[in-house]
């Protein structure tokens, strides 16, 4: 499908300026060559302007009617068709015209040396049909190219809002998933300590608060990032006892300015406290994040129960997403490696961050 995309252009970007100044230029050549050639008079402007006015009427008739109903519709034989008989027409019609011309102007465009030579005449005459022929092909083939521009235009703007609309639904998958969990632990840990369980509910509320004002952009910056992982990390960790061990690692400040996806590290962090957490046995979890001017390193470690060593994989809905999403945020620029050894799971991540914040 063909969309002619020129009337969203700005005036400047018509393509039909462009047209309409290469063929003054054309219709100005002569004039400049009567300028500098004092022997040249308005017989041989008005000759060479009648010359040149079968090839425009053949652009224009090309251009406008016959690509657009045959070429475009891809009927190669009856453009074909249609186009030999306009042209061959256009110059039996100008040849016809030719006394009349001399009588209104009293100019001849055809050569009155070749008026009883028909060798040469036929030769003249065909060289025209070429040049038409020229004419006509070179138009169709700056149409075909702006057509393909256009739709490689609106493809690339599908893609994008299908990237979009993918980014917009792992998100939302995401989301209900990690906030479920989050209010799982809570709900476990209001009988043991009330207290803790209540200061765990501001701190879900300012969590919310801050995805419920990033969401529709889908980016935060890495001081936002940071303090949300903080007051998760935090958050998680108040349900524990001296039995689990617990370590997050985060820059110090002032953080670099730079923007990343809101809730990609969470995932992995709040992967590691739902598989790698026991109360019978010693557990432990750390997480380490750094920045360089470019780049940001996320390593995740975690122990694995022994009963959990069976299920626990690299695989569930938290990290898949994640995977779904990087492949498409990051698409041959981040560094992603999950390792599940007999006792401990680790991930360790790379990705660069944007300096300015993305457009949606």
């Amino acid at each position: 499908m063909f969309i002619d995309q020129d009337k969203k252009r700005p005036f400047y970007a018509r393509f039909e300026i462009y047209y309409a100044l290469i063929w003054l230029l054309v219709f100005l050549i002569p004039v400049i060559s009567v300028s500098y050639n004092e022997h040249l008079g308005s017989r041989y402007l008005m000759r060479s302007w009648i010359r040149t006015l079968p090839y425009l009427m053949i652009f224009i008739f090309n251009q406008y009617l016959l690509v657009p109903r045959f070429l475009l519709k891809m009927q190669w034989r009856r453009y074909i068709l249609w186009t030999s008989i306009f042209i061959f027409g256009i110059h039996i019609g100008h040849i016809l015209l030719n006394p009349v011309i001399e009588n209104l102007l009293d100019i001849s465009f055809l050569p009155r040396r070749f008026k009883h030579r028909p060798p040469p005449y036929l030769r003249i005459f065909f060289s025209h049909i070429s040049v038409s022929y020229l004419v006509a092909g070179m138009g169709a083939a700056v149409l075909l190219f702006r057509k393909w521009i256009d739709r490689e235009r609106v493809q690339a703007t599908l893609q994008q809002q299908i990237l979009q609309s993918s980014l917009d639904s792992l998100r939302h998958q995401i989301s209900p998933h990690f906030f479920m969990n989050t209010l799982n632990n809570i709900h476990a840990l209001i009988p043991a300590n009330p207290e803790s369980a209540q200061d765990a509910c501001v701190q879900l509320s300012r969590m919310m608060r801050y995805h419920l004002y990033n969401h529709q952009h889908g980016y935060t910056t890495l001081k936002n990032e940071f303090e949300f992982v903080r007051s998760y990390f935090y958050l998680m960790s108040l349900r524990y006892d001296q039995t689990v061990s617990t370590t997050l690692e985060l820059p110090e400040t002032p953080y670099p300015q730079g923007y990343i996806p809101i809730l990609l590290l969470v995932s992995f962090i709040e992967n590691a406290f739902k598989h790698g957490i026991s109360y019978e046995v010693p557990s432990f979890i750390t997480v380490k994040i750094s920045v360089d001017e470019q780049n940001l390193h996320f390593h995740c470690q975690n122990s694995i129960p022994p009963w959990q060593n069976e299920k626990h994989s690299k695989s569930g809905i938290g990290l898949d997403n994640v995977r779904k999403r990087l492949k498409l945020l990051y698409p041959h620029q981040h560094c992603l490696e999950i390792d599940s050894s007999n006792d401990t799971f680790t991930v360790n991540l790379r990705i660069p961050y944007e300096t300015s914040l993305p457009s949606h």
